[in-house]
C-alpha cells in the first residue's frame, strides 16, 4: 500500500465523519422517537471508514487473478511409463504493485506516522488507566445481598437477561450506577443497595440491564478503539458523543417498556437522584459531554415524551439520500484523494504516470475489471503509440501479458511479458515476479526446457517452492524424463497439498517406477486407488 495515498484515506475520514454527523442529525431531527436516534448516530460513525475501506479493500492497481486451468487424467498408465501430455498449471506471480510503484522515502511520511502513533499510544494509555480504574473498584467492591441477588435475578429475567451473562457488584463509591466489560458487571453504589432504596435501585438496574441486553458495552468499547485509531478526527469525537447519549435515551425507553405504567414520574425521581452524582474515571464515560447535561435532557425526554412528528416527502427524500448517497460520496473522495497523493509524490519521479496516459491505463484496467479484455488491449495498444517514460511503458506491457494470459493466448502474453522486462522500467523485485510468469508459460506452450531453466534461477530448490510452482516443475521435469529431479518437486507438493488428486499421485508412480523404487511406487499407487475408490 502506497504511504501517501493511505494517508490521504485517513485524513478523508474527517469529511467523512462529517458528512455521516449531517446525515444522523437530519434523520434524528425528522424521527423525532429518541429511541431510534442511536443506530442513525452508529451509522455515522461508520461512515467515517468508507475512505480506507475503499482504498484497502479496492486498491487502484489490478492484480492477476491466481487460478489457472485444472490439470484432471483418468486414464490408467502403465507405472514405469510418464503420464504425458501434461496439463500444465499455470499460476501467474503478481505483476504490479498495489499503487503502482513503490512509496518514495519520504522523511514526512515519517514525520506523520511518528506523530500518529504518538497520539495512538496516549490514547492506549488513557484507556489503560481507566481500565485499571475500574478493575480497582471492582476488585473493591462486595457480592449483593441475597436478597438484592435475587431482586435482581427477577428484573434481569424480565429484561430478558439470562442471570448468567451479567455479574452485579456492590462498590463502596458514591457514583452513578454503570455497566462495564466484554462480560458485562453492573457496579450499584453501596448506598442504593440499602433496603430504603430497593424501587430507585430497580429502575437503575432496569437500566443497566437495558445497555446488557444491547450490546451497548461491546458497541462502546468498539467506538473507543476507533476513536484511538481516528484519534485525530475531531468529528468522529462529536458522534461517538452524541452516540453515547443516544444510547442512553434508548435505555431508558426500553426500561420504561417493562415497567408499569405509572412507573415514570418514579424513574425519573430516580434519575434526578443518581443525576447528582458523578460518573467514575472509567471508559464509559469518555466520550459523554456533561454529565449534568445528559440527565436534565433525560429528564425531559422521561416526563414529556413528545409525539412522532411527520415531514414532507421532500424531506423524507432528503434525509435518505444522505444516508444512502454518503457512502458512494466518501469513496469517490477516498478515490481522489489517493489518486492526489499519487500525483503528488517527488516532481520529476520516474515511476508516475502522466495525467494523459494515467487516464487512459486506468481506463484499461477498468475494462478489464468488466471483463472486456478486447477492449483493453484496444486502449493499452493505443497508449504505446504514444510517449511513454520506461516506466509507464513496462506498467503497460505487465498488463497486457495478464489481459493476453485471460484470453488464453500464452505466446502473446510472453511476449508483452518480456517487453516489460525489455522497456527499462522494471525494478529488481518486479523482474523476479515477470521472470517466474515467463518460465511458466515457456513450459505451457512446449518449451520445457526453456522454462525450466528460467524457474530454476529463481526457485531456491523444492524446500523453497510453494506448492503450485513445486507441482509445475514436477510435470515439467516429468515430461523432460529428469525423474531426480522431478522427485522432490512432487513430494513437496503432495505434503503441501490439502486435495491431491489421482492423477498426482499417478506421477509419483511413474517417478518411483523410472528411479527403481518399487516400494515407494507400490505406496503410491495403493493411495491412488484409495483415491479413485473414494473422491470424497
Amino acid at each position: 500500500m502506497n504511504a501517501p495515498v493511505l494517508i490521504a484515506a485517513f485524513a478523508a475520514t474527517i469529511p467523512a465523519a462529517a458528512l455521516g454527523w449531517l446525515a444522523a442529525a437530519s434523520l434524528a431531527r425528522l424521527f423525532p422517537a429518541r429511541r431510534l436516534h442511536d443506530r442513525f448516530w452508529r451509522l455515522a460513525r461508520w461512515m467515517a471508514l468508507v475512505p480506507p475501506a475503499a482504498v484497502l479493500l479496492a486498491p487502484l492497481a489490478a492484480r492477476i487473478p491466481m487460478p489457472g486451468p485444472a490439470a484432471s487424467s483418468t486414464a490408467d498408465a502403465a507405472p514405469a511409463a510418464p503420464v504425458l501430455p501434461i496439463l500444465f498449471e499455470i499460476e501467474l506471480q503478481p505483476v504490479m504493485s498495489a499503487a503502482g510503484s513503490a512509496a518514495p522515502d519520504l522523511p514526512w511520511v515519517w514525520i506523520i506516522a511518528g506523530v500518529w502513533l504518538a497520539g495512538l499510544a496516549l490514547c492506549a494509555a488513557r484507556m489503560a488507566g481507566r481500565r485499571l480504574t475500574m478493575v480497582r473498584l471492582l476488585r473493591a467492591g462486595a457480592e449483593p445481598s441475597p436478597e438484592l441477588r435475587a431482586r435482581f435475578e427477577i428484573i434481569a429475567a424480565e429484561a430478558g437477561v439470562p442471570a448468567g451473562r451479567v455479574r452485579l457488584r456492590v462498590i463502596d463509591a458514591e457514583v452513578s450506577p454503570f455497566v462495564t466489560g466484554l462480560r458485562p458487571v453492573i457496579a450499584l453504589p453501596a448506598s442504593m443497595a440499602k433496603p430504603d432504596f430497593a424501587e430507585r435501585a430497580g429502575f437503575a438496574l432496569a437500566h443497566e440491564l437495558a445497555h446488557v441486553r444491547r450490546g451497548d458495552e461491546r458497541d462502546r468499547i468498539a467506538g473507543e478503539l476507533l476513536g484511538a485509531v481516528l484519534w485525530f478526527n475531531p468529528v468522529l469525537a462529536l458522534i461517538e458523543s452524541r452516540l453515547a447519549l443516544a444510547r442512553e435515551f434508548a435505555c431508558d425507553a426500553e426500561a420504561l417498556d417493562r415497567l408499569p405504567a405509572g412507573a415514570r414520574r418514579p424513574y425519573g425521581r430516580a434519575l434526578i437522584a443518581s443525576g447528582a452524582r458523578p460518573m467514575p474515571a472509567l471508559a464509559g464515560a469518555a466520550f459523554l459531554p456533561s454529565h449534568r447535561r445528559i440527565f436534565e435532557m433525560r429528564i425531559q425526554s422521561i416526563l414529556r415524551p413528545g409525539p412522532v412528528r411527520t415531514r414532507t416527502a421532500l424531506a423524507a427524500g432528503a434525509a435518505a439520500f444522505a444516508v444512502l448517497a454518503a457512502p458512494l460520496a466518501m469513496a469517490q473522495v477516498s478515490l481522489a484523494a489517493a489518486l492526489t497523493a499519487v500525483a503528488a509524490q517527488e516532481e520529476g519521479s520516474e515511476r508516475t504516470f502522466s495525467a494523459e496516459a494515467g487516464e487512459r491505463f486506468q481506463r484499461a484496467l477498468a475494462l478489464n475489471d468488466a471483463e472486456d479484455h478486447d477492449a483493453a488491449l484496444a486502449e493499452l495498444d493505443g497508449l504505446l503509440e504514444t510517449e511513454l517514460t520506461p516506466y509507464e511503458e513496462s506498467m503497460v506491457h505487465r498488463v497486457r501479458g495478464a489481459t493476453y494470459f485471460e484470453l488464453d493466448d500464452l505466446d502473446a502474453a510472453n511476449a508483452a511479458f518480456r517487453a516489460a522486462l525489455d522497456s527499462g522500467g522494471i525494478e529488481e523485485n518486479e523482474a523476479e515476479n515477470i521472470r517466474f510468469n515467463i518460465g511458466q508459460l515457456m513450459i505451457a506452450t512446449g518449451d520445457t526446457a526453456g522454462g525450466l531453466a528460467e524457474l530454476e534461477t529463481l526457485i531456491e530448490g523444492p524446500e523453497a517452492a510453494p506448492a503450485h510452482l513445486a507441482r509445475l516443475m514436477a510435470q515439467a521435469y516429468a515430461a523432460e524424463e529428469r525423474w531426480a529431479d522431478a522427485r522432490p518437486y512432487q513430494e513437496r507438493y503432495l505434503s503441501q497439498s490439502a486435495n491431491p488428486g489421482a492423477a498426482d499421485y499417478r506421477l509419483l508412480e511413474a517417478i518411483y517406477a523410472n528411479l527403481g523404487m518399487e516400494a515407494e511406487r507400490a505406496e503410491a499407487e495403493a493411495r491412488r486407488r484409495a483415491l479413485e475408490a473414494d473422491p470424497d
